[in-house]
């Protein structure tokens, strides 16, 4: 998600056995606004004009797919997935925080979803018809599990430990993010914040097994 042209270059070593490593598939990032935690080479995308555009990079630079990041303009995104089409390049978004139904999701005419927002309400339970619409159109669903994995093992560090681990510069653009905004610059997290992650993150992991 949101890679990089350099990226491109490591998934070609890869593929020609220069370098030992996993199959990778790289997408180009669009969104409307820039924020904090973008990636480096994301476009921003308001008009259906810069939507194409933004595809036809994505095809020139030889990523493999789009990854867009709501809200954008429905006339931008109708104009991203026609084009994509054309270019039969696949798109996947995170429509976060627009206010999207599953259905809405499924008629959109994306092939995946990066994160769960707009399938099911935070904590709740997976509708049976929703499933079978996601199976129907074949559409695949990425989960964030991750995000809350490494706040919660962030949270356990102690502050030399945290330290090294940014010094490390593991993830510097997302590390910035979630270490900094979320965590609002406070070097402690509450026991009952922690747990609320927890709790996220375990609710987080049946999801993944039932969708898988």
């Amino acid at each position: 998600m949101s890679a990089v042209p350099e990226h491109i270059e490591i998934q070609e070593r890869v593929k020609i056995g220069n370098m030992l490593g996993p199959r990778m598939l790289t997408s180009l990032g669009v969104t409307q606004s820039q924020r904090s935690y973008e990636g480096p080479y994301d476009r921003l995308v308001s008009t259906p004009r810069e939507a194409r555009q933004a595809v036809r990079l994505a095809e020139e630079e030889g990523f493999d797919m789009i990854n867009f990041t709501a809200p954008l303009p429905p006339d931008a995104l109708a104009a991203l997935l026609d084009e994509a089409g054309r270019h039969e390049l696949a798109v996947e978004g995170s429509i976060l925080p627009v206010d999207l139904q599953a259905q809405d999701l499924l008629a959109m005419g994306i092939d995946g979803l990066y994160d769960y927002y707009g399938l099911v309400e935070p904590l709740g339970e997976l509708n049976p018809g929703v499933l079978q619409g996601l199976l129907m159109n074949d559409l695949h669903v990425t989960s964030v599990l991750w995000i809350f994995t490494n706040l919660i093992e962030r949270s356990e560090l102690a502050g030399a430990e945290r330290e090294s681990l940014e010094d490390a510069n593991t993830c510097p653009i997302f590390t910035e993010y979630i270490w900094d905004y979320v965590e609002g610059g406070s070097p402690n997290v509450t026991p009952e914040i922690v747990q609320q992650r927890v709790d996220f993150r375990n609710w987080l992991r049946g999801l993944t097994a039932q969708l898988h």
